[in-house]
C-alpha cells in the first residue's frame, strides 16, 4: 500500500505541476511572503528525505564514494539548469 500510495502522490503532484506549466504563470501577481509555518514544513520535508537517504543508501550494492560522487554529479547537473 505504501508504494501505491506514493506512485498516486507523484502523479498528481506531477499532473499539477503539468497543468501549471500549460496555464502559464501570470507576473503580475508577486507570491505570497513565506510564514514560519512554511519554514517548518520545509525543515520536517528535509529531515525525512535526509532520514530516508541515510537508511537507503547502505543498502545499495556499491561503494559509498561512488554513490556519493553520483550524487553530486546530479546535483550539479540540475543546479546548471537552474
Amino acid at each position: 500500500m505504501g508504494s501505491l500510495g506514493a506512485f498516486v502522490l507523484l502523479v498528481g503532484i506531477c499532473g499539477k505541476m503539468l497543468r501549471d506549466a500549460w496555464r502559464g504563470r501570470d507576473d503580475e501577481h508577486a507570491p505570497a511572503p513565506a510564514s514560519p509555518v512554511l519554514y517548518v514544513g520545509l525543515a520536517l520535508a528535509t529531515s525525512i528525505d535526509d532520514t530516508a537517504a541515510g537508511l537507503t543508501l547502505p543498502l545499495v550494492p556499491v561503494a559509498p564514494w561512488i554513490a556519493l560522487v553520483l550524487i553530486g554529479i546530479g546535483v550539479q547537473l540540475l543546479l546548471r539548469e537552474l
